[in-house]
């Protein structure tokens, strides 16, 4: 009984351990924000949006990003369009410097 607690345990926090962190922001308008959309730091991609919600006059945007990267406090998102007819991802600034 035991030993098959202590595996459970071990189980658990090691293969459910999130390897990602998740955020949100709330933006006037998302449009090409879809979930899956890549999310980045300096260009490089971190992570990707999980779900968007319209909130009334804005739109709440979930993300997800590996846990490797960190961020510093106050850190804000960006919706960037590479063009007018290509997609969008999300830049989060500034970066960690620390």
């Amino acid at each position: 009984m035991i030993v098959a607690l202590i595996a459970g345990v071990l189980y658990f926090t090691v293969f459910s351990s999130s390897s990602t962190h998740k955020i949100s922001a709330n933006f006037t308008e998302a449009i090409g924000v879809y979930p899956g959309t890549p999310v980045k730091i300096l260009g490089v991609n971190v992570g990707q949006v999980t779900k968007v919600h319209p909130e009334g006059a804005s739109v709440r945007v979930e993300m997800s990003y590996d846990t490797k990267y960190k961020l510093p406090k106050g850190v804000g998102a960006v919706l960037v369009a590479n063009s007018l007819v290509s997609d969008r991802y999300i830049q989060l600034t500034p970066a960690y410097t620390g």
